[in-house]
């Protein structure tokens, strides 16, 4: 009975002694910055505001990233569609790239998991 009356006295010294106040102000102030944040995106201020309130914007990103997604597959399934090199001078068929668009086509292969 001792211990269990030790232990709540304990307890109860602990929580009075706790600063329940500057705990309740700093959520409090964490709320309003989190509203504060959520009202921007409301509004469609900011980069994820725009792309939840643009609906036109967010369709053209999923288009985009759809139309680079089948161009480095094809790209991986046929290279020789895109890059061609050539040997002492032979002619090689398909597109010629600049050496600046050959470096660009590499920039993209290299990102290729």
């Amino acid at each position: 009975v001792e211990a269990i009356i030790g232990n709540a006295k304990k307890i109860s010294d602990d929580m009075v002694s706790a600063d329940f106040k500057a705990v309740i102000l700093d959520a409090q102030t964490t709320v309003k910055k989190l509203n504060a944040t959520l009202e921007d995106i409301n509004n469609g201020h900011g980069t994820l505001g725009k792309l939840v309130k643009d609906e036109k914007l967010y369709n053209e990103l999923v288009e985009t990233n759809n139309g680079l997604q089948n161009l480095l597959k094809d790209l991986e399934l046929h290279p020789e569609r895109y890059i061609h090199f050539s040997v002492l001078g032979a002619r090689s068929k398909g597109a010629n790239f600049s050496v600046d668009e050959e470096k660009k086509i590499r920039q993209v292969i290299d990102t290729i998991p």
